[in-house]
């Protein structure tokens, strides 16, 4: 099988390794690219001349994939209870360090009884920012670390896209 690889200034991209190298100065740099950043790449270079809209490379990249751009959506459910939240909050991310700027916390359901749900974000309505930081532990899970206004450790499930560690 022939693979494609892109040769540009100083740079090699093999977009079937998810490869980007420059060569400087005797020198090698490796950068390995996410799915949606080869992508990316790769259309923004077969189509090198032309206007490529933002539309078009996110139907692209994220293959359907709903795709909110530096919005972030939690609910958070109590099986016991039934008690059911929305956390929205504009999300600033910088490496694997994820803060979180909360601008609406939404109860969906109250539930049957007395939820630790209900009580943690009655008390948590008063903060409005949170940092995050976070790690691959497989392809599609993750393990966060909130920081701060408190710790915790939560194991998350990855429904889309996430830039990966390394």
């Amino acid at each position: 099988m022939q693979y494609i690889k892109w040769h540009f200034g100083e740079f090699i991209f093999a977009p079937h390794l998810q490869l980007l190298l420059r060569k400087h100065a005797n020198t090698e740099y490796r950068l390995r690219l996410s799915t949606a950043e080869t992508a990316i790449l790769e259309q923004l270079l077969a189509h090198c001349g032309n206007l490529c809209e933002k539309e078009t490379l996110t139907a692209y990249a994220w293959q359907g994939r709903p795709v909110s751009v530096g919005v972030l959506h939690i609910v958070e459910a109590d099986i016991l209870t039934g008690s059911r939240w929305v956390v929205s909050a504009r999300q600033l991310s910088f490496m694997n360090q994820i803060i979180c700027l909360v601008h609406t916390r939404h109860q969906l359901n109250a539930g049957d009884k007395q939820s630790s749900l209900n009580t943690y974000n009655q008390q948590q309505s008063g903060f409005t920012v949170f940092n995050y930081s976070w790690r691959s532990v497989s392809e599609n899970e993750i393990v966060i670390f909130q920081v701060s206004p408190h710790h915790e450790v939560l194991k998350a499930k990855v429904d889309g896209y996430i830039e990966p560690l390394g």
